[in-house]
């Protein structure tokens, strides 16, 4: 890998490396399964480095990367002076950002686009900061962690759950050496391709839980901390709820041809749904993998929001840029990700008006 900034990196291994028992230290994740393995690779780290795990776990929901104001009165309470965040980007909410640096140094681990420059108390590692061959939507989290952590100790048993994290965004593209090697060295078959194998069916059983209630994923963090092999997570008690999403998953693509919208002249498919559970982004995976070439985008409603997940697997349109585009001017809505895949939240009212807007910005 040609790295063009490993004064960066270094930034990064001295803020980990100078972490004493003393210190009060937050890790901060994301909530799909890059976010988890992730932030269960930090921990390890952390625990690794200084004898003991991080004071804080904590996970927001999983649509909100920003400090929300509940994060911010909780390490204030939990008198946190060092907060790592990973697969999230805080600096989207500005001002709790600003807030949490009056009394924690912040390390950012992360892929997403980057919005705002460091800091002097908060340093920023992103790949496309200090390398140029591997796209930041395929560095995932959980990778970037996995490397940056074994500057510092020895990772190596712990590269089937950063495999984990690698399989669960498709990223696999960027590390089929890496999951190569990982799978010879544990025996692992690929099956007919990644997801098809026990790391995939592992990452699947993760993203369920998710997607059946949020207030899962501690448990689910801490069954993947504890675990030795992937067996474990798979056969936990996590699966009673892969067998309910999944069932639901496949409801909806087979009805696709049905219930969805059509647009061929700009290869968009726009789906909206009415789900049980929030299976929304799950099902934007795998409609992105099925169809590479079209725009996909799957709508549902929650709480007086409409939310939106996008993708498009071939990279020819950037789904981030054409939700951002989107949403100009209307009130309270967010969009964000990466050029293949991409969200967005947007007030109920207002939910007519980002669909014109959606399909203009298509077919310009």
């Amino acid at each position: 890998m040609n790295i063009f900034n490993q004064e960066l990196i270094n930034k990064s291994i001295t803020f980990l490396k100078n972490i004493k028992k003393s210190d009060r230290v937050a890790v901060i994740h994301h909530t799909d399964p890059d976010g988890i393995s992730s932030g269960v690779l930090m921990c390890k780290l952390i625990e690794r480095l200084r004898g003991k795990q991080p004071d804080l776990r904590h996970n927001q929901p999983g649509i909100i990367h920003g400090f929300t104001d509940e994060t911010l009165e909780l390490l204030k309470s939990d008198k946190i002076n060092k907060v790592i965040t990973t697969d999230i980007s805080p600096d989207e909410n500005y001002e709790n950002w600003k807030d949490v640096e009056e009394f924690a140094e912040i390390l950012i681990v992360d892929h997403h686009p980057l919005i705002y420059e460091e800091t002097d108390r908060t340093i920023i590692l992103k790949p496309q900061l200090f390398q140029k061959d591997i796209l930041p939507v395929r560095y995932c989290a959980a990778k970037l962690v996995y490397d940056l952590a074994s500057y510092l100790v020895d990772m190596s048993d712990l590269d089937w759950i950063a495999s984990i994290g690698i399989i669960g965004d498709v990223a696999s593209p960027a590390w089929e050496d890496f999951l190569d090697k990982t799978f010879k060295k544990y025996n692992f078959v690929k099956g007919k391709d990644w997801f098809d194998s026990i790391l995939g069916k592992t990452a699947s059983t993760m993203s369920c839980a998710e997607c059946y209630d949020e207030s899962l994923i501690p448990k689910v963090f801490g069954i993947l901390y504890r675990a030795k092999t992937p067996e474990e997570i798979i056969n936990s008690e996590l699966k009673q709820f892969k067998e309910i999403i999944q069932e639901e998953i496949q409801y909806w693509i087979k009805n696709l041809n049905e219930k969805a919208e059509f647009y061929p002249e700009i290869e968009t498919i726009y789906y909206k749904i009415t789900p049980k559970h929030h299976v929304k982004s799950s099902i934007s995976t795998n409609l992105g993998i099925k169809f590479p070439n079209k725009t996909i985008f799957i709508v549902s409603e929650e709480n007086d929001l409409m939310l939106i997940s996008a993708r498009r697997g071939d990279f020819k349109k950037s789904v981030n840029d054409i939700l951002k585009k989107a949403i100009i001017n209307i009130p309270d809505a967010q969009a964000g990700g990466h050029i293949p895949a991409a969200g967005a939240r947007v007030p109920k009212q207002y939910y007519e008006v980002f669909k014109k807007r959606l399909l203009e910005v298509l077919h310009e």
